[in-house]
């Protein structure tokens, strides 16, 4: 039964969903490359609506593909203590979530609590986790204060740090932030691996909502340019656009190595099930 529900769920998610390649190493052009480039023929007021929700969604998707590429950051599956090896089909290919490292970072950042694989997770816990994601700038001051309630001063820190990755302002911050966060958790993860499993988990987590986030944004705004007949953007509503599985399934980000060509080449796609 578990076999038969299993083959039913991924025939769902093949038939329900679309895929959209956000930055690829090995295609020339992708649709946000060609909105970015399209954008010059709007008017000045489309520009200014859309230049920044753009220039971040390539920023966010470029960065963490370069960042995989350059084995910096690592989309994978670790083995819990120790440092983590490479198992086939697990290590960057198919669906990343968000969240879906969460029960393996709060046994790491809330050691004294004892969390166990079977137990189930308190719900000031996941608050906290949550609340370690930068606000974003749209945020009011009330929705900062809730975001910044109850941490301690080390992942106040770690929130801090983890801004800085959102507002480079054209300076690489990856390695200095990944030292930081390394320093700010070193009495609180002992273990030299688990801190290192730590803090990339923290980026990815930040990141991949980032992502998620800057699509949502985009989805919006391309699809009010549907009617002016530019062709990236309509690719780019078409392929974000939420459909009605999307309210039985989640959305999912994943990164996944072509190996099409006998030759690796890393994409970013975005799957949003319609």
């Amino acid at each position: 039964m578990i076999d038969e529900v299993d083959q039913f769920q991924s025939t769902a998610l093949d038939l329900c969903s679309s895929e959209l390649v956000l930055d690829s190493r090995r295609q020339p052009t992708v649709p946000l490359r060609e909105l970015d480039e399209d954008k010059a023929k709007l008017p000045p007021d489309a520009v200014k609506a859309l230049c920044p929700t753009i220039s971040h969604a390539r920023y966010v998707s470029e960065f963490l593909l370069a960042s995989v590429c350059e084995d910096l950051l690592h989309l994978r599956h670790y083995e819990g203590h120790g440092p983590s090896r490479e198992r086939p089909g697990v290590n960057s290919t198919g669906w990343h979530l968000a969240g879906s490292r969460d029960r393996r970072l709060i046994t790491l950042l809330f050691p004294d609590e004892g969390i166990t694989s079977e137990q189930e997770i308190p719900d000031h816990l996941f608050d906290q986790l949550k609340a370690l994601r930068p606000a974003p700038p749209t945020s009011d001051d009330t929705d900062k204060a809730a975001g910044d309630a109850g941490l301690p001063p080390h992942l106040e820190a770690v929130r801090r740090r983890l801004g800085d990755l959102l507002a480079p302002r054209g300076e690489d911050l990856l390695a200095s932030v990944h030292l930081e966060l390394n320093e700010v958790l070193l009495d609180v993860v002992k273990d030299p691996h688990d801190r290192g499993e730590a803090v990339e988990l923290l980026i990815v987590r930040m990141w991949l909502a980032e992502l998620d986030d800057t699509l949502g944004l985009l989805r919006n705004k391309t699809g009010q340019l549907r009617s002016l007949g530019m062709r990236s953007a309509r690719i780019l509503a078409q392929r974000l656009e939420i459909g009605v599985a999307a309210h039985i399934l989640p959305t999912a980000c994943s990164a996944r190595r072509s190996l099409a060509t006998g030759s690796p080449a890393w994409t970013i796609p975005t799957r949003t099930l319609s």
